[in-house]
C-alpha cells in the first residue's frame, strides 16, 4: 500500500503542497475527480462502518467487536481500494491524500495512536469522507449521519 508521501513522489505533476510537505487535496482543474467501481464500493463500505459506529454510540450499546474491529475493517477496505482501484496518476495522488487521513483515523480506532482517542479517530475518518465527497465524483454518495 502506498503512503501519502509515496503517492506524491510517484506523481511528478502534483504541484500543490499541504502541511508538512504533504500533497494538498485539489480538484481536477475545478472539477471533481472521476471514480471507478472498486473505489466507490470501498468508500461506501468505510462510510457504512463509521455510520454504524455513530448509530451504536447513540444507543449506548457496545459496538460488536469494538473500535479495533471497525479500524481493522476500514484497513481491509483501504487495502482493497489500493489493490483494485485504477485511477489516472493525478486522481490517484489526490485519493491517497484522503486514504492517508482515513488510515490515520483507523490507527486511532485500533489504539495504535495513543495520543489520539478512538472518537477522534472516527472523526478523522468522517472528515476524510467529507473531503472525498467534495473532491471525487461519487454518484449517490450520502454523508455520514
Amino acid at each position: 500500500m502506498l503512503s501519502v508521501g509515496a503517492a506524491a513522489a510517484e506523481d511528478p505533476h502534483q504541484e500543490h503542497q499541504g502541511e508538512r510537505g504533504r500533497p494538498a487535496l485539489t480538484l481536477d482543474d475545478g472539477r471533481k475527480w472521476s471514480t471507478d467501481a472498486p473505489l466507490r464500493h470501498g468508500m461506501e463500505e468505510i462510510r457504512a462502518l463509521i455510520a454504524a459506529r455513530h448509530a451504536t454510540a447513540r444507543t449506548g450499546k457496545p459496538l460488536p467487536g469494538g473500535d479495533a474491529e471497525v479500524g481493522a475493517r476500514i484497513d481491509a477496505q483501504i487495502g482493497s481500494i489500493v489493490q483494485h482501484c485504477k485511477l489516472p496518476p493525478r486522481a490517484d495522488a489526490a485519493l491517497h491524500v484522503v486514504l492517508g487521513e482515513i488510515m490515520a483515523g483507523s490507527r486511532a480506532l485500533q489504539g495504535k495512536e495513543p495520543a489520539t482517542s478512538p472518537d477522534a479517530g472516527a472523526a478523522k475518518v468522517e472528515s476524510a469522507l467529507v473531503a472525498y465527497a467534495t473532491h471525487f465524483d461519487h454518484p449517490g454518495w450520502k454523508p455520514v449521519e
